[in-house]
């Protein structure tokens, strides 16, 4: 069982309900994902019990991962500690972030890890927080070695942009390789270990719970989990609102401009007597009114007027 794949073990789990599969999958990931949920909340004892549901996700999502088991884990990880974020974390998260790089470092890089498109994560995941070898990252995911040693490449620059334009972190490649490599995974207490698979599987309610509306985008340029997608439809439909919904001042004294210069209808109206004045906003606005196209009657002569009756 050791040298079977992650994802060979997972189905495994899926079709027979093998207990011991679905241990083996905890022991080999839990590190990574405790490590996570560790950075994100500090607290160890809620860090724990993110970490178990994590894995009552994997036991009983209805779509689990299907190209890479870590990757798939670490967005798990990074939702289920975000939802045990409380006020009085988030403030020391942003006290800590300003102490230190290191610091803002820890308190950021697992958001920004997810930001990036899912052949990146796979990359820097796999290398740092699971130990593997580009060739066997190869043959986890059925793509080319070539092409993971390029994705390997651009994972790092683009993390690294990605950290110093959002979070001001502004690192060079071979320090945050660094500090991928000596502070991505830390040791899982031993009691967690020995009781994940216990606590994960003894109710299938919760998993099934936790599992309604996740999911994780595993094409190529999929980008993290499904509250990033959540996030990038709510900002359209807000776009689409404001459009919809958008003041259109100007369309009235658009046409008012189109009678006032037409042919026909044109007046000057700083010299018609009978011409109205409106002023929506505070801002006088001439209204012109037609021309009067009435045929003149004739007058006597003997009475003085303006010719118009």
């Amino acid at each position: 069982m050791p040298d079977t794949m992650d994802l060979e073990l997972y189905q495994e789990w899926r079709d027979t309900k093998h207990a011991e599969a679905f241990a083996e999958l905890a022991a080999r990931h839990a590190p990574m994902v405790y490590s996570v949920c560790r950075r994100i909340l500090s607290d160890p004892a809620r860090s724990a019990d993110a970490t178990v549901e994590v894995f009552q996700l994997l036991a009983f999502a209805p779509e689990g991962p299907r190209r890479n088991l870590a990757s798939w884990l670490h967005t798990a990880a990074v939702d289920r500690a975000s939802s045990h974020i409380r006020p009085s974390d988030k403030r020391s998260r942003e006290k800590k972030s300003a102490s230190s790089e290191d610091a803002g470092l820890t308190n950021n890089i697992d958001s920004a890890i997810e930001q990036l498109p899912w052949r990146f994560r796979v990359t820097i995941i796999g290398q740092f927080a699971e130990e593997k070898t580009l060739l066997e990252l190869a043959a986890e995911t059925g793509v080319e070695h070539a092409r993971i040693a390029t994705n390997a490449v651009k994972g790092i620059e683009s993390l690294r942009k990605l950290l110093a334009s959002a979070h001001n972190l502004k690192l060079s490649a071979s320090r945050l390789k660094e500090f991928l490599d000596t502070n991505l995974v830390e040791p899982v207490p031993s009691y967690l270990v020995s009781s994940i698979t216990e606590r994960a599987l003894a109710d299938s309610a919760p998993g099934r719970r936790l599992a309604a509306g996740f999911s994780v985008d595993e094409s190529s340029d999929g980008g993290g989990g499904g509250k990033i997608l959540m996030l990038a439809a709510i900002v359209a439909v807000i776009a689409v609102m404001a459009f919809m919904f958008w003041p259109k001042g100007g369309d009235e004294s658009q046409q008012g401009q189109i009678q006032a210069t037409s042919p026909a209808d044109s007046v000057d109206a700083s010299s018609t007597p009978d011409a109205g004045t409106d002023k929506p906003g505070g801002r006088e606005r001439v209204v012109a009114r037609p021309k009067d196209t009435t045929p003149a009657q004739p007058v006597a002569t003997s009475i003085s007027g303006t010719g118009r009756e």
